[in-house]
């Protein structure tokens, strides 16, 4: 017996030592510490423990009315939670909920000095009635050990399957093993396993004491997760981490989970995934802004590299924002403005409020899109039957700048201020001299021009293919932009599964700057339509 507390001594010394890497583990090491649980089939950690002490992942699905850290009715009643244990020797493939929470082993709980008091174990999930005693566990007999099949003379999985047939196979009349004793632990994995494949493939459950739901920081937690099997699962666990940052100003990683795959790869990580990439995404925004190089790598131009593609559209039930519009299809040609630091561009195009951005276009992307040519004003391309060429109304001084040899910023300024219309101005094409001059000659224009959005043309998309268009996020201006900008997000996530950030496009107080912000509360994480709750998307 010394030995042994020896033995689980130094376990848990090395855990603390290690304490500080686990809290800073990040989404794919959360990853590799689970599938290196789930693959550990131990019979019995060290210091005669249980196996789900160092072994095993525990998992509790969320439900949708509750923040997940939130007991029940049923679970308060009963002063315990029912949760999953998962485990590669196990054959359960399939979860009933689409995402929940998972838990540490008892191991690392202790080595952060947290509390995991798992009560009893079922080889098979059960609904429990909120009046079953001891803790769910139905204990006949008061004691320490809330299991119900030792007073049943049931102690291994040979007795237990035997009882369990004696029920007629009617799991809510099985009785609970131990979660104390090893050899009865192992036994409950052992019975899972023992009928057919048709039960195997099932849950088991293991219940766990009830914890202070206002101290949710005290919960021994190793991230979220949410069944890449069944659809919209993404969104439920995505609320999940905001409530959590929301309530505790800390991140939760979420992690994608397969049963089906191969057990080094059942839990994987994707930073898209999570909530506070649009962090990160609005960051790359605002250093591309602040960028204002002439040209990118291999002397291309600054597109590829620095600025922001920005294009303003509507939300609407009737087509979706990223495609194409039958204009910009027929004169092959989308248009965007492009913002940066030193482009003065106080008013977006058509002073609309929401939107999406491009990322830079030498970013890998499944459709590389090509910039066709640009305008330092607003070049009317609805009158311009190719959207580079010449104004319907001056089809011969609005033809593009190199057909009329029009190649520095003086000259496009001189021929931009001789035309009879500010509109007819020549377009200069995507190559980097053309488009740097664009960006110069923006920066020329008078003060009264430049109130009015430049334009870039981005030569058309197949329609139809958002998982595949270099699409960084949807944006709003005002307030009143927020909730088409949300029905955008969820647009995108229900044609692609996808998670695409919003972020807000706030200017300074003269309009003569830009800044990009995120905030995880303007993220639509609903599985409905945000139209369905306002009835106001345009």
């Amino acid at each position: 017996m010394q030995g042994a507390r020896m033995q689980i001594t130094r376990y848990l010394l090395a855990l603390l030592l290690l304490s500080g890497p686990v809290l800073a583990a990040t989404g794919p090491e959360t990853a590799q510490l689970l599938n290196r649980r789930y693959q550990n089939t131990t019979a019995e950690c060290p210091g005669a423990n249980p196996a789900y002490f160092c072994s095993g992942v525990l998992v509790r699905g969320s439900d949708p009315a509750l923040e997940f850290w939130k007991h029940g009715e049923v679970a308060t009643q009963l002063g315990a939670e029912a949760f999953v244990y998962l485990r590669s020797d196990l054959g359960t493939r399939t979860l009933s909920s689409a995402n929940g929470v998972v838990f540490s082993d008892s191991f690392t709980a202790i080595g952060l000095g947290k509390t995991l008091n798992v009560l009893c174990a079922y080889p098979f999930e059960l609904a429990l009635d909120d009046d079953r005693p001891d803790f769910g566990c139905g204990a006949v007999t008061s004691g320490r050990d809330s299991s119900s099949c030792a007073a049943q003379g049931v102690t291994d999985a040979e007795s237990w399957l035997t009882h369990f047939h004696q029920q007629d196979l009617q799991t809510a009349k099985q009785c609970s093993l131990s979660s104390l004793a090893p050899a009865q632990f192992r036994a409950s994995l052992l019975a899972h396993q023992g009928i057919d494949n048709e039960w195997s493939v099932r849950s088991m459950q293991v219940q766990l004491r009830n914890w202070d739901v206002s101290a949710p920081k005290q919960l021994p937690l190793q991230g979220l997760y949410y069944d890449m099997t069944q659809p919209a699962a993404l969104l439920g666990a995505q609320r999940d981490q905001r409530a959590y940052f929301i309530a505790t100003g800390d991140w939760l990683p979420i992690m994608r989970m397969d049963l089906m795959q191969g057990p080094d790869a059942v839990f994987g990580f994707d930073l898209k995934e999570q909530v506070y990439s649009g962090y990160e995404v609005a960051a790359r925004l605002n250093a591309r802004y602040a960028d204002t190089a002439m040209a990118c790598r291999g002397n291309t131009a600054a597109y590829n590299c620095n600025g922001v593609l920005i294009r303003t559209t509507d939300a609407s039930p009737n087509f979706h924002a990223w495609n194409p519009s039958p204009g910009s299809i027929q004169r092959n040609g989308v248009s965007f403005s492009y913002l940066r630091a030193d482009v003065h561009l106080p008013v977006l195009a058509w002073a609309k409020n929401e939107g999406l951005i491009m990322k830079e276009l030498a970013a890998p992307t499944g459709y590389p899109l090509t910039l066709r040519c640009s305008f330092p004003f607003d070049g009317a391309t609805f009158y311009r039957s190719d959207s580079c060429n010449g104004h319907s109304d001056a089809p011969q001084d609005s033809r593009p700048c190199d057909e009329q040899g029009i190649s520095d910023v003086e000259e496009v300024i001189t021929h931009f201020y001789a035309q009879a219309s500010r509109y007819h101005g020549c377009s200069l094409n995507g190559n980097q001299a053309p488009f740097a001059v664009s960006v110069e000659a923006r920066a020329r224009l008078n003060a009264t021009d430049q109130r009015v959005h430049n334009e870039v043309i981005i030569a058309n998309w197949p329609q139809d293919i958002p998982a595949q268009l270099p699409l960084e996020a949807f944006f709003y201006v005002a307030a009143s932009g927020r909730l088409n900008a949300q029905f955008f997000q969820w647009d995108y996530f229900n044609q692609t599964g996808h998670f695409l950030p919003i972020v807000r496009v706030a200017s300074n107080a003269s309009r003569s700057a830009y800044v990009f912000d995120y905030d995880p509360a303007d993220q639509w994480l609903g599985a409905d339509s945000p139209k369905s709750s306002s009835g106001n998307v345009q």
